[in-house]
């Protein structure tokens, strides 16, 4: 990597290349990881000439879900940018448990 990467991780770059994937533009990308959008250009140029490479981030996932609008919200991972649907109500049948506790009594 160049110079101009030695400020920020691995897992940084790496977030902002799975946006890319992701079909984010580099605005959403730059407003999510607070980082200039000229150096997320460079970094998606490098990208596609192939001089850097992504490396798999292992983390707990922070999700950033969507307001209510109907009976699913769609969040994503501020920090690998994958996508998941969220219920917005719980489903009739559903047994909410305290974490620990197996048998359903809170």
């Amino acid at each position: 990597m160049g110079i101009r990467n030695r400020s920020y991780s691995s897992d940084v770059i790496s977030s902002a290349l799975r946006g890319y994937e992701a079909g984010l533009s580099q605005r959403k990308i730059s407003e999510a990881l607070s980082i200039p959008r000229t150096t997320i250009r460079e970094w998606i140029h490098d990208y596609r000439k192939g001089r850097m490479k992504q490396v798999e981030i292992e983390h707990s996932h922070h999700w950033l879900i969507s307001s209510p609008n109907g009976p699913i919200s769609l969040g994503r991972c501020k920090v690998c940018f994958i996508e998941r649907e969220f219920l917005n109500a719980y489903e009739s049948g559903f047994n909410w448990t305290r974490s620990g506790s197996s048998d359903g009594e809170a």
